[in-house]
């Protein structure tokens, strides 16, 4: 008797089927049904007896059914038969007597649902029929019916392929349309160890979200310790946190069980910012963290209970290395938050869990927490609460109630922004320093504490948080990765209710932000410049070994080791930490109706290519191809351009890789512009790309050829290099690498055009003279062999005569040129890390602050490019802008994937 297929078939049957026991000789749960001609509460239980025998029986209220069954036969042949025993009180006797068709007939209708069920899978058998079955993943989620709980099993259920357990100590039913199958409820009462132990058996992942947490027990945390579960909570409380710090200090933890405790707002989150704030401030002093909800949708009890149970009573906080007493719902202080929020009147409430996180992975003296409502009148509310409850000392049971009604009103009022912010000061040597960090929503701010366990059961679930015990709040997911995370939370947010102009602008709140913040440089210490210079000495030793057709692993090792050792000490180095903020959509859209542009800004949502087009001051939402589809013509694409630039093809080669290049522009044409195309009209075209689309070719697109386009990494940095000023006058720079046979030509005929330019050529283009002249310069062309370091791109380089210019270098400049040439190989090549973020040696250029920069995406022609070049710098010196100087030389002559990027 297959007890999984009887929990299938009752579902079919019944309604709110929870499960309370089941295991391959017995099973046992909870439903709701109409049993004997009423709707009521019904306890199923039974198992087999032996291969031709089972029982069953339904216990309700007024009544117990009972079942013996046997079958009889071989496979295929099979006879069912039941005998049942009705259990009435005499009072009940004869009504239920005259329903007995009514029983009957409803047996008989399972009986023969059943019967056709287990036919079909026979006859399947016998027909050789392999049914192959993956074993989903079970996470079991306590809690999951209520407020956080709910969003936490629906991202779990968006995210993941994992089957979900809701347990509860009355597992009352959540619907989850379209994931029913993947759903299922327990009764199980968390305060019972053993009913815990039976329902966290054979879990891939438990997760506590069950509130509130202020006394409760660690039956979960410590039934996974015995079972070898990995164990999420979402504990806000100190004293609990506490506790299970120290239950599993004091355990033996096994192999395979790790514990994140605390994974919501607070401590985790909070826990996650402060350590990002340490880049700049290394010894952390005071932390303060502010949270204001919105109040459109009131919480459940646990929150209620949680946020109510120190109004009025005091606790203690860490001050100055101490503990203060602190009385709940005191000490009020205006703070502003980012707009849409803005400002907010917050209290000291509770006894949080940061109470503790902070001192003990930071050694923090002071934390202050506070929470406020947005609505002023609610806290002055909850203010008199406070003083009601101090003055008459009114239970936590009985202000529930009270806390309850006052937030239903409040929410017809209310709206659903919502965020946490962490204002922290401290010190880096002997300098004072203060960072603040925040995470908002303008919408949908309830959803903010159930992100945290989503991504982190995930990330568990797929193996990238291993370990055994207790797994650091601060350091299980770096800054990028969650950055990455945050932005794919918010864009299926606003893409849920597509308006263009709100999902442009939450792309550019995700996208390209390093762009935003003043440049860094890196550290010129004695001991850097020692090794990057020993770097570049050596990968010249390495560059010729290579062309002499020997290898030199030595030199190569060392090569590696330096490059690890200039990037860590590179990442010690400090910014102003000043930032541009995002663009809005209004002044992005008057600026490129102003100029006659049109902007494409493309996004990839569940294996979806989708774009934004901004035109004549309107925004509209296009639904374009797969991305793997576009992806992979792509890289195509990209290899038969490789091909074409490599050694001569035989004539029949040559022509099948034309055919193949012009087939993959085709394909990439139709998904990329396709339904835009209209929209699009004569005008120039500014594109914001996602991923490898930032390596993409947009000249060589049919419909794009002879078209002003520019790539920029994001609209904002778009909008903000319209507005720098004009470059300061002066003599371009000219240089011409080693080893290029037309280099030294090229460099030549452009110097034509520029008669009072500076020209590096020969043994005189090192990157010793040629860095410094750099600096400033309104244009600067570089001739050379380039090199892009898909794994290292910081190393990313073009070659001159005493070694490697490298991207690295390009971040000591004090000012930038205004506009750069690469004419080399692959330098306008990127990687593309979490939020659209590019790297490379072009993207190191626009980040230090050139404005423009022409450069390939794939390997050229040494012997084509001399005759663009030089018809590129005469359009350029004439006027022209330098997309449209681009777009002029190379709309008429041979496939070069040279590439205008910037604004």
């Amino acid at each position: 008797m297959d007890l999984e297929h009887v929990c299938v078939l009752h579902r079919r049957w019944f309604r709110n089927l929870r499960v309370r026991v089941q295991r391959p000789d017995y099973v046992e749960y909870s439903l709701t049904g109409l049993f004997y001609g009423l709707r009521q509460e019904v306890l199923a239980r039974g198992g087999p007896v032996d291969a031709d025998h089972y029982w069953y029986e339904f216990i309700t209220a007024i009544a117990r059914m009972q079942v013996e069954g046997r079958l009889d036969g071989e496979d295929g042949n099979l006879t069912q038969a039941e005998v049942i025993t009705f259990h009435f009180t005499a009072l009940l006797a004869p009504i239920f007597w005259l329903l007995r068709p009514l029983f009957a007939r409803q047996k008989r209708d399972i009986l023969v649902a059943d019967t056709a069920l287990l036919e079909r899978e026979y006859a399947l058998e016998q027909e050789g029929f392999q049914r192959t079955e993956s074993t989903p993943q079970r996470v079991v989620v306590y809690g999951g019916n209520g407020f956080f709980g709910r969003i936490i099993v629906d991202e779990l259920l968006r995210r993941t392929t994992a089957r979900i357990e809701i347990a509860s100590r009355t597992a009352h039913s959540v619907e989850y349309p379209g994931y029913e199958y993947r759903v299922r409820f327990v009764e199980s009462d968390l305060r019972n160890q053993d009913s815990v132990l039976r329902t966290v058996a054979g879990a891939d992942l438990v997760i506590v979200a069950a509130g509130p947490f202020q006394g409760m027990p660690l039956t979960v945390l410590q039934a996974c310790i015995v079972e070898r579960v990995p164990y999420i909570d979402v504990a806000d409380d100190r004293d609990f946190v506490c506790r299970a710090y120290a239950l599993v200090a004091s355990q033996a933890t096994p192999h395979g069980m790790l514990a994140l405790i605390g994974c919501s707002v607070v401590p985790g989150l909070t826990s996650l910012l402060t350590r990002f704030a340490q880049a700049r401030v290394p010894r952390i002093v005071q932390t303060k963290i502010c949270i204001s909800p919105g109040t459109q949708h009131p919480r459940g009890l646990g929150s209620f209970a949680c946020l109510l149970s120190t109004v009025g009573k005091e606790f203690s906080a860490p001050a100055n290395g101490k503990q203060a007493s602190v009385i709940g719902w005191t000490e009020p202080e205006r703070v502003t938050f980012p707009a849409p929020m803005g400002k907010r009147t917050v209290y000291r409430v509770v006894d949080i869990a940061d109470h503790f996180i902070q001192p003990h992975y930071f050694g923090t003296q002071t934390v202050e927490f506070r929470i406020g409502s947005e609505l002023r009148a609610l806290n002055l509310l909850l203010s008199v609460v406070r003083r009601i409850r101090q003055v008459f000392g009114i239970s936590l049971r009985l202000l529930i109630p009270i806390g309850r009604a006052l937030i239903q009103v409040s929410a017809l009022l209310g709206s659903t922004a919502g965020g946490v912010m962490v204002e922290l000061t401290g010190c880096s040597g002997n300098e004072r320093r203060s960072e603040t960090w925040c995470v908002f929503a303008g919408e949908g701010g309830e959803r903010i504490p159930a992100m945290l366990p989503a991504i982190a059961a995930d990330m568990v679930l797929r193996g990238e948080i291993t370990g055994n015990g207790i797994v650091p709040l601060p350091d299980w997911i770096t800054r990028d990765r969650l950055g990455a995370e945050l932005a794919a939370i918010g864009l299926a947010e606003a893409l849920s209710r597509p308006v263009p102009a709100q999902v442009f602008r939450w792309l550019e709140l995700s996208r390209a932000q390093a762009f935003g913040l003043r440049p860094v440089r890196p550290p010129a210490d004695a001991a850097t410049v020692d090794a990057v210079a020993e770097l570049r000495q050596l990968d010249r030793v390495v560059r010729q070994a290579e062309l002499a057709g020997r290898a030199d692993p030595v030199a190569r090792r060392r090569c590696a080791e330096l490059a690890r050792t200039i990037r860590a000490r590179g990442w010690q180095a400090d910014g102003a930490g000043q930032r541009h903020a995002a663009a809005e959509f209004g002044p992005v859209a008057a600026e490129l109706a102003a100029r006659d542009t049109t902007m494409i800004s493309y996004l990839v949502h569940d294996n979806r290519l989708l774009a934004i087009l901004v035109a004549n001051g309107h925004a509209t939402l296009h639904r374009l191809a797969d991305w793997p589809t576009v992806a992979e013509s792509i890289g195509r694409l990209h290899s038969d351009l490789d091909a074409l630039c490599g050694r001569a093809l035989r004539s029949a080669l040559d022509e099948v890789v034309r055919f193949s290049v012009q087939r993959q522009l085709d394909v990439l044409t139709s998904a990329l512009l396709g339904p835009m195309r209209r929209h699009i009209g004569d005008r120039d075209l500014v594109v914001v790309p996602t991923d490898t689309l930032s390596g993409m070719p947009w000249g060589l697109l049919p419909d794009l050829r002879g078209r002003p386009v520019t790539v920029a990494p994001s609209a904002t940095e778009w909008l903000h290099g319209q507005h720098r000023p004009a470059p300061r006058p002066g003599p371009p720079l000219l240089v011409a690498g080693p080893d290029l046979v037309h280099s030294h030509a090229e460099v030549t005929a452009i110097a034509r055009v520029y008669p009072d330019s500076t020209i590096l050529t020969g043994p005189a283009a090192t990157v010793a003279a040629a860095l410094p002249e750099l600096a400033g310069r309104p244009v600067v062309h570089v001739a050379a062999h380039g090199h892009h370091e898909q794994e290292n791109v910081l190393f990313s380089r073009l070659d001159l005569a005493d070694g490697p210019l490298m991207a690295y270098d390009i971040q000591q400049l004090g000012a930038t040129p205004d506009h750069v040439v690469l004419s080399s190989c692959d330098v306008g090549r990127m990687v593309v890390r979490a939020g659209d973020e590019i790297l490379g040696f072009t993207a190191a250029l626009l980040y230090s602050g050139t404005k423009n920069v022409v450069s390939s995406v794939g390997r050229v022609r040494d012997d084509r490019v001399p005759d663009v070049m030089y018809a590129y710098h005469r359009a350029l010196a004439n006027g022209a802008p330098p997309a449209k100087a681009l777009a002029d030389c190379t709309k008429n002559g041979p496939l070069i994937p040279f590439v205008c990027f910037g604004s």
